[in-house]
């Protein structure tokens, strides 16, 4: 086909522009990569005295996250230990490669749950840490966010989608036949940690997109709350947000930084730099996942950076005796929790489901709890409002789950720990804000909240928070119905 001067002109322009513009454009973004990186404070190394506690939701999260923490601990002298939670065993795709069979047999997935049992073995062996030094716990794949929110009690246990069974298949978990319930969940880490005292904790962020990462996080805060264990360090690391890390394949000369969608949210980030050895051995170890790396391999790549990423997500001081009743309203002083906006799992449904943040206060002139829901856009009626609250006394432990449609407020049934009276609960809505306040009958004292919201349209999830403890200071207040 015959192209004219001036076509050909043009077409020269353009691949000049491109050939301009393209390195231009990459070398604005690897500015900005290092700009963001030189924000972050540096982590200390742990050190000879030092005893390191490592929570990782799937066989490879901890080389995706703290691979390299975990090998220059133990190289300082640092003691370490990692927990498996699941064994990953519910990977449906990887199995299917594993066994070509596209329809996978219960015991499939139990095989394929050793076999990554395996592959965690091998890749700790190469960051220096012996198996003697590995716990594996045997929960569901895909199911730790239902053992937290729905499956607390041992006598209603979850059943996997997987495996097909209630209870932990494999013969080398830390509790044998370890129901798949919360609550055997929880009692599980809160032996290990009464056992090991660690100094520093290691475990995913509560904004991870993934809700075995979310729920481990939780549970791991639940533990150390409810025996009022405080480590010297909690440390964050974060695998599942939505378009990162940027770009999706691997990139040594970036450095990991946090989602822009998660800065200035109640995070403090942090920074481990790692030298090109060092990025060449965490490449060999997640390359020892093989089960992954035929379907996941550039995601897992994207990790294969000149830093280790952690953040802090401290505890924060609940508001009380400031102000009376009529005047609380969300401010900056009570928020708890601050929601990225458009961040919605579906992000095509009503903003009014899109939530900004959650607020707590106890007002000064009356023996009330109050609980505000931010949402983007004026509450819908068709939207279901969801908030959930843990509340640590002494010995005890209570749960409240509120639901909130129509213009009224109901609880939830989840477990023994649950409280079922709302009579007394206030409701108001206005404009974009959700106003629930608690009455207390009597005066016992409690230590701390644990809360979090959800939006959902016909029970599907459209957006979360994160979970976030909250220090109340033995606040003389109790919720009704919590004896």
């Amino acid at each position: 086909m015959f192209i004219g001067f001036k076509t050909r002109i043009a077409l020269l322009l353009l691949a000049i522009i491109f050939l301009i513009t393209v390195p231009m454009f990459l070398a604005h973004d690897t500015i900005v990569n290092h700009l963001m990186r030189s924000a972050l404070s540096d982590i200390e190394i742990p050190g000879k005295d030092a005893r390191v506690l490592v929570f990782s939701p799937h066989n490879d999260d901890e080389v995706l996250g703290p691979g390299e923490l975990i090998k220059k601990s133990l190289q300082n002298k640092a003691q370490v230990k990692v927990v498996l939670i699941t064994n990953g065993d519910g990977y449906k795709t990887a199995v299917e490669f594993d066994y070509l069979d596209l329809n996978p047999k219960p015991e499939d997935y139990v095989k394929f749950g050793y076999l990554r049992q395996k592959e965690s073995a091998e890749a700790m062996k190469k960051m220096g840490l012996s198996q003697e030094n590995i716990i594996f716990l045997g929960y569901p794949d895909g199911g730790i966010s239902y053992l937290w929110n729905s499956f607390w009690d041992p006598n209603h246990p979850y059943t996997s989608n997987f495996t097909q069974t209630n209870k932990s298949p494999y013969k080398n978990s830390y509790r044998k036949n370890a129901p798949y319930a919360g609550e055997s969940l929880a009692e599980d880490i809160i032996k290990i940690i009464k056992e090991y005292q660690p100094t520093h904790i290691v475990f995913p962020h509560p904004s991870d997109n993934h809700p075995d990462h979310w729920g481990t996080n939780s549970f791991v805060k639940y533990a150390m709350t409810k025996i009022n264990y405080k480590p010297d360090f909690e440390w964050l690391y974060l695998v599942h947000s939505a378009y990162w890390p940027t770009p999706t394949s691997k990139n040594s000369s970036l450095f990991l930084v946090p989602p822009r969608k998660l800065i200035n949210l109640g995070t403090k980030w942090f920074a481990m730099d790692i030298n090109r050895e060092d990025i060449k051995e965490k490449t060999g170890a997640i390359e020892l996942y093989k089960s992954q790396m035929r379907t996941l391999g550039l995601a897992m790549a994207s990790f294969e950076r000149k830093n280790e990423l952690f953040g802090v997500y401290p505890n924060i001081p609940l508001v009380k005796y400031k102000i009376p009743e009529l005047n609380v309203q969300p401010s900056p002083d009570n928020l708890v929790i601050k929601d990225p906006l458009q961040d919605a799992f579906r992000i095509k449904m009503d903003t009014s489901a899109d939530l900004v943040g959650l607020y707590a206060e106890i007002p000064s002139d009356s023996n009330k709890l109050c609980l505000m829901l931010e949402t983007h856009e004026p509450v819908g009626r068709d939207i279901t409002y969801l908030i959930n609250v843990i509340v640590f006394e002494e010995n005890h432990v209570s749960r409240l789950r509120l639901k909130i449609l129509d213009n009224k407020v109901s609880a939830i049934p989840l477990s023994s720990q649950t409280i079922f009276d709302t009579g007394k609960v206030s409701l108001d809505i206005k404009d974009n804000i959700i106003q629930v306040f608690l009455p207390f009958d009597n005066e016992i004292a409690f230590s701390h909240l644990y809360l979090d919201a959800e939006s959902t349209v016909d029970d599907h999830l459209i957006d979360k928070t994160p979970w976030r403890m909250v220090n109340a200071s033995n606040s003389l207040i109790q919720l009704p119905g919590s004896r």
